[in-house]
């Protein structure tokens, strides 16, 4: 019995011992493979970073998300232990301003050129065009100078704006007369200056007006009206008084004008209506004296194509009174 108590036993502290050895393994195998899994995880979204930010090709964006992945392995046990235990206070505040420091710069430095996201295509910055050039913001926002909303660059856009860093010159677009804003959104696509007379300058672009040094200010309803009336004050006195009552009287002829075509298609259906009746009652009327004589007893037909006729002149006669006459 002895012997067999001490086999049961050995079993036992076997099967535990195997377990003990299993579930050691297991967690070492299941802490690997979670080291190995963040650490891709790190890798893949500094690779994203790289590529996407500084438009960098594949190569690059390894050899960076390789760099990046590494330093943040190294400081990432400083940060868990200062957060922890409140130790490596000096080594995280250096690590982190150089860290800080260093994307500050690459971002600045590095994203200057790239305007378009390289894995998706979209755009990646977005701009507004004033009288001094272009400028650029990362998000469609709105400048916070002019209050105009930047606009998804495209690629006629970066042709333009290279073209304007390398010479200086720039796309201006004209002032087309009465086209003032958006026909889409509303809003205005043109800016104006006052000037000393109380006329109105415009621009095509948000700036600052040469002649005073001030902020334009975008269209609004009263300052187009103002413009229209500044156009048409030369004319109203080069035609004179009596040019103005022509003018008015040319505006109440084509107003009219409008207003008859409106009514076209109703005076249309009438007379179609009219010129079928004054065409069929005589017919009617004719096909009640013939079929009447064609009847022995049709005398009671033709009476009646006989009154139906005599209603047609009248018809006739009405309809030649109101058109001829």
């Amino acid at each position: 019995m002895k012997l067999k108590d001490f086999l049961t036993d050995w079993r036992s502290f076997a099967k535990l011992l195997l377990f003990l050895v299993l579930a050691v393994v297991g967690i070492i195998i299941l802490s690997a493979v979670m080291k190995v899994w963040f650490a891709y995880s790190i890798y893949s979204f500094f690779l994203g970073w790289a590529s996407s930010t500084f438009g960098l090709d594949i190569v690059l964006s390894r050899a960076v998300a390789v760099f990046t992945t590494v330093i943040a392995l190294i400081i990432l046990p400083w940060i868990i232990s200062f957060i922890l235990f409140g130790r490596k206070k000096k080594e995280v505040l250096i690590a982190g301003s150089l860290i800080f420091a260093i994307w500050t710069l690459s971002l600045y430095y590095g994203t200057g050129n790239v305007f378009f996201d390289r894995n998706t295509g979209k755009p990646a910055k977005y701009y507004i065009k004033t009288l001094a050039g272009f400028k650029f913001s990362s998000r469609e926002d709105f400048d916070p100078q002019f209050g105009i909303k930047y606009k998804p660059i495209d690629a006629q856009t970066v042709q333009e704006y290279y073209l304007w860093e390398k010479t200086g010159k720039m796309q201006v677009p004209t002032v087309q007369p009465g086209k003032y804003f958006d026909i889409i959104t509303g809003e205005p696509i043109v800016w104006y200056a006052d000037r000393p007379d109380g006329s109105v300058e415009l621009f095509p672009l948000p700036g600052y007006d040469p002649l005073t040094g001030q902020a334009l200010r975008p269209m609004t309803k009263e300052v187009a009206e103002r413009r229209r009336m500044q156009i048409m004050s030369p004319l109203l006195l080069n035609v004179g008084i009596s040019g103005v009552d022509d003018i008015k009287e040319e505006a109440e002829r084509q107003k009219q004008f409008r207003e008859d075509m409106r009514k076209l298609p109703g005076v249309l259906f009438g007379l179609f209506i009219y010129a079928c009746v004054l065409i069929g009652i005589p017919l009617l009327g004719l096909v009640f004296i013939v079929q009447g004589r064609k009847d022995k007893d049709g005398h009671a037909g033709i009476l009646i194509g006989i009154f139906i006729l005599i209603v047609a002149a009248v018809f006739w006669a009405v309809a030649w009174e109101a058109f001829w006459s």
